[in-house]
């Protein structure tokens, strides 16, 4: 039995229930409003892992709006640019004395839109086929309608320059004016066919790729390309049987019923705009081919596997004494952290198959800002860049939820520079240097930021590295895709993964450190220094992210069997982890108890991270079941910042340290704070990055499933940290291609399902 003191009380509950109940329906996978929207604040999401869109129905001027992402429409200034707002209009008006109602069903991917008074009804249903990069608006009406399709374009001939950038930006400290090059309508003789009309971007040259790649020395890396360069994007509007009155209007022949379909399309080296024009048209006659009841079967199929395949769904376990205020909370309370949950995967889902990792200031789902920045719907706050510490945190409940398909982006962006990182190490520091270093701050061919890195070139420099102090020794990034990709493994058993990516990976990174880092003759310890702990702390030895995070890579390699891992690899492991510096740990000012610390010595506080708790959080050498947990405990409740949004971890490692009272408190105020601008309840933001905010619900959906299971080795618990006043059932994945399935009632496991059955050995039931 673990049984742990809470560190503080949780009486806001009640003041919550009347935020929560705000957003309560019949099932926490479906959304309903009964009210149209009025801008692209009541938006609702859709997507097909590539291809997203932000839909609304304005009754104002009876106009659908449907805002169309790829994850790979990178226009020539870096920026992760939209394809083209899309509108579809001539429907009948709504009055406001008849019914309204749109819903999103996330186990579908589809949302409809219905209006009207009996016998004069209105239908809309949007969705994007998950086979084939195709939006696809159906309507249909009691009484007969003429639709009419068109682009809303932002970025024409008078979009100007961008005068201020994003601190990612790569045009930052440039002297070439950063342009925003106008989209282009398609002519009917480019599209051939008399039923679309068609917008793109075409990529012209810019300077700033080639700037960057000389600053830091990168130009001369083998097989160098600039990825930008030639990118055409956008999206082509068909309706089969319309007429193209012009360039940009699309005329359906009035009738009951109308399809319009969208093909939204990326083409990254394109010769001509005609290749582009070509591809997206392949795309429409691809989708012609299938039957759209087939169509509507697969994208069915798809999302009801994604929703049965794993789930937790909290309710309310009430006490005896319970008022009905009280029971009321608490009902708002369960179903909140539970739809958060639902609808965060299902963004993640929408975004997370395409050629590039999640954005987490925004994904692909950003909208207009209301304060008006440089973009309109293109503008993010950080700018085009990726943040690994803000990256990880969408990643991280991909594991138990088993959607093992939607890691692979995030880890074939990190793998396919894992060359160019290591040439940038022999490159800085010399030829006797192994293995690879990962920048927190990198495009996702690999170079560093240009504010981060600096403008002076490389060779010109004290030291090569770049010069921003939030990030200047900070490399804890590479030993958290080494420890996610072992433990996927550890999930998934693949052994191709394991030998041809994720073992090449972890020894290029540990070896960057044994080589960089010098052995103290005294301590027979690696010294660690120059070093930082996250953006916190930066001079340091010994920081704990680090330290952790090779102790945990080095051990996880270690728990591998004979076959898997050479004994020349293992005895490589062996020496290496003894030379590991401990986990730092401090004497607390206080109550004189020793307690985890943020590195052997810190100095020059930057930022309000908790680096001294990476060991609880992502590297788990400290949980609820392990020895000397009282050091993390104590540190947890020491600890500078305290707070429950944004890319906060404060409920991750609450939950791992088995304290049940304030994760719910901080699962229940996260779930319940997205953005106030925004009607979806899990647009969550702005926090510190951007709406909607992808590090915010991710931590959410982590912590949440760490409630009900856990894993350490082998060893399986149930039930470690779930709340008293919470119920659960649930269905997730565990290490060795195992699922657990159950049932906590009352604080007591009632249910459990384990498969296969041998691994039901393994499971502890923690009370």
């Amino acid at each position: 039995m673990f049984v742990r003191t809470p560190l503080r009380i949780a009486a806001l509950f009640l003041a919550l229930a009347v935020a929560l109940t705000a957003y309560a329906s019949d099932s926490p996978s479906r959304v309903t409003w009964t009210s149209p929207s009025t801008d692209w604040n009541g938006t609702m999401p859709l997507g097909n892992g590539e291809v997203c869109v932000n839909t609304y129905y304005n009754a104002e001027n009876s106009r659908l709006h449907l805002l169309v992402a790829r994850a790979d429409s990178w226009d020539e200034l870096g920026r992760l640019a939209k394809l083209a707002e899309v509108c579809v209009e001539g429907f009948a008006r709504w009055d406001a004395e008849t019914p309204f109602e749109q819903t999103l069903d996330t186990e579908t991917g589809c949302v409809t839109v219905r209006y009207g008074a009996e016998g004069a009804q209105t239908r809309l249903e949007i969705w994007v086929d998950v086979d084939r990069d195709v939006v696809v608006v159906e309507a249909s009406s009691d009484q007969e309608f003429a639709a009419r399709g068109f682009f809303y374009i932002w970025r024409g001939e008078d979009a100007g320059t961008v005068d201020k950038p994003e601190v990612s930006d790569m045009f930052w400290g440039s002297e070439t004016p950063a342009v925003i090059r106008p989209d282009v309508f398609a002519t009917a003789n480019e599209l051939g066919a008399a039923d679309r009309i068609a917008v793109y971007h075409y990529n012209e040259p810019t300077p700033y790729f080639d700037e960057i790649s000389k600053t830091q020395g990168l130009d001369d890396f083998p097989g160098r390309i600039n990825p930008l360069q030639d990118r055409a994007f956008g999206c082509v509007l068909a309706c089969a049987g319309a007429e193209r009155v012009d360039d940009n209007s699309l005329l359906a022949t009035p009738s009951l019923t109308a399809r319009f379909e969208i093909a939204a399309h990326t083409t990254p080296a394109a010769e001509t705009a005609q290749v582009w024009i070509d591809d997206a048209n392949a795309l429409l006659a691809d989708a012609a081919s299938a039957s759209l009841e087939s169509r509507r079967a697969a994208r069915d199929a798809y999302w009801q596997a994604l929703a049965s395949r794993s789930w937790i769904r909290f309710s309310p376990n009430y006490g005896a004494e319970a008022t009905d205020e009280e029971r009321a909370a608490l009902d708002a309370e369960t179903f909140t952290v539970t739809q958060g949950c639902v609808l965060q995967r299902f963004i993640t889902a929408c975004q997370g198959r395409g050629a590039h990792a999640i954005k987490f200031n925004g994904g692909l789902f950003t909208t207009a800002p209301t304060s008006g920045a440089p973009g309109r719907h293109d503008y993010r706050r950080w700018g085009p860049g990726y943040w690994f510490q803000n990256t990880r945190l969408s990643y991280y409940p991909m594991l138990a939820n088993g959607d093992f398909e939607l890691m692979q982006p995030f880890f074939d962006m990190y793998f396919d520079i894992l060359p160019l990182c290591e040439y940038r190490v022999k490159k800085y520091f010399g030829d006797e240097f192994e293995g690879s270093y990962y920048p927190e701050c990198i495009y996702y061919w690999g170079d560093v930021f240009p504010e981060t890195y600096g403008l002076t070139p490389w060779n010109e420099k004290e030291d090569p590295l770049q010069d921003s102090g939030y990030h200047k020794w900070e490399w804890v990034g590479g030993l958290e895709i080494a420890l996610l990709a072992l433990r996927y493994y550890e999930y998934t058993l693949d052994e191709a993964f394991l030998k041809d990516k994720a073992l090449p990976f972890a020894f290029s990174i540990v070896k960057f450190f044994d080589s960089f880092y010098q052995v103290d003759p005294e301590t027979g310890k690696l010294a660690m220094t120059p070093a930082q702990a996250c953006e916190t702390w930066w001079d340091c030895d010994d920081p704990a992210p680090e330290v952790a995070g090779l102790r945990a890579v080095l051990g996880k390699a270690l728990e591998l069997p004979a076959d898997l891992l050479s004994a020349s690899d293992r005895a490589y492991c062996e020496a290496l982890l003894a030379r590991i510096p401990e986990v730092p740990t401090t004497v607390d000012a206080e109550s004189g108890q020793p307690m985890l610390a943020p590195a052997a010595r810190f100095e020059r506080l930057g930022n309000i991270e908790s680096p001294e708790l990476y060991p609880v959080f992502p590297f788990r050498l400290y949980s609820f079941d392990q020895p000397d947990v009282e050091l993390a405990e104590l540190a947890m409740e020491r600890r500078r910042h305290k707070y429950a949004h944004g890319w906060f971890q404060d409920d991750l490692f609450f939950s791992y340290l088995g304290d049940r009272a304030n994760l719910r408190a901080n699962l229940s105020y996260r779930a319940k704070t997205h953005d106030p601008q925004m009607r979806f309840p899990a647009f969550w933001g702005p926090n510190y990055d951007w709406t909607p905010d992808q590090d915010h619900g991710g931590v959410l959906c982590a912590a949440a499933q760490s409630a009900v299971v856990q894993t350490t080795g082998r060893a399986i618990f149930v039930n470690p940290s779930c709340p008293k006043e919470w119920n659960a059932e649930f269905r997730t994945f565990a290490p060795m291609k195992t699922i657990v399935e159950g049932k906590i009632v009352n604080g007591e496991v009632v249910e459990l399902k384990v498969t296969p059955e041998e691994r039901a050995k393994d499971v502890v039931i923690v009370k």
